[in-house]
């Protein structure tokens, strides 16, 4: 499914840009790719307001680095901890409203099933060379 790539040319009037960027933030829980065209007067307000989300576009550049460590038990920790401070602090800000039924709840499921990739890709090895097992853990829960 093709995903709507919005682009945002707000005046150089004052009153324009954070309508334009509130908007683009809210377009953008919803799955929208949305760009903002800013001029080098412009650009710190739209960084700040970068800071605060779309928590959708945030994820994506946390999976893409994720990628990049050296052990994968690392990635699953790394998206674990960075997951977990998105979550919060989309919740306890007013961006909440903004977010759709269920996100939060679908990004605590995502966080069990890093803990439970750490518990295969960290564990399964050992168990498996040492006690010549082989590692199940289904048993341990």
């Amino acid at each position: 499914m093709a995903v709507a790539h919005l682009v945002f040319i707000p005046l150089m009037a004052q009153g324009h840009l954070i309508p334009a960027v509130d908007t683009a933030l809210l377009l953008a829980t919803h799955g929208a790719l949305c760009t903002i065209v800013a001029t080098p007067a412009t650009v710190a307000r739209v960084c700040t307001h970068r800071r605060l989300g779309p928590a959708v576009r945030l994820e994506a550049v946390l999976e893409e680095k994720s990628g990049e460590l050296a052990f994968p038990r690392m990635r699953q920790v790394f998206m674990l901890n960075n997951t977990n401070a998105i979550v919060r602090r989309a919740v306890r800000s007013n961006l909440a409203m903004f977010l759709p039924p269920g996100w939060a709840r679908a990004r605590e499921e995502r966080m069990e099933g890093y803990v439970k990739s750490y518990l295969d890709v960290s564990w399964a090895p050992i168990v498996s060379r040492d006690f010549s097992l082989l590692f199940n853990r289904k048993l341990l829960f």
